[in-house]
């Protein structure tokens, strides 16, 4: 049996020259791919799709900075007016994700002087919220 290139674990016992697969692919005389954990904040496997871009990327791509921050912002409000009724500190997370990566992709550009101050507005729940949420 082949080991995983996509295993940590496993291509450092490959180093070491371990040739089976680590006993996290391991299973009995199966070798089974070891599951990656959910990261539903930072990369949603519903937006990888079939490529190795996720969906945020190819809209910068399509629409440019400007208008993928201006979604941002929208998804960060969002997510932080439903947080108490639907997602919580998960929602609550989302929306600092979202207001992350306004701030890498804006930052590149001047912006109005009425958005920086919906996106600082939007810092400051997220920090109230976040106190509420633990």
């Amino acid at each position: 049996m082949e080991q995983r290139k996509d295993c940590d674990t496993c291509a450092l016992e490959a180093k070491l020259g371990i040739e089976n697969p680590c006993r996290d692919c391991w299973k009995g005389d199966q070798w089974e791919p070891k599951k990656p954990e959910p990261d539903n904040i930072n990369h949603p496997a519903h937006y990888e799709g079939n490529t190795s871009l996720e969906c945020i990327d190819v809209m910068e791509i399509a629409f440019g900075a400007e208008a993928v921050g201006n979604f941002c912002l929208c998804n960060a409000f969002k997510y932080l007016w439903r947080y108490k009724h639907k997602g919580g500190a998960e929602d609550v997370q989302k929306a600092e994700w979202y207001l992350n990566h306004y701030s890498d992709i804006v930052g590149e550009y001047s912006n109005t002087v009425a958005i920086s101050g919906a996106y600082n507005k939007m810092r400051e729940l997220v920090h109230v919220a976040l106190g509420e949420t633990k």
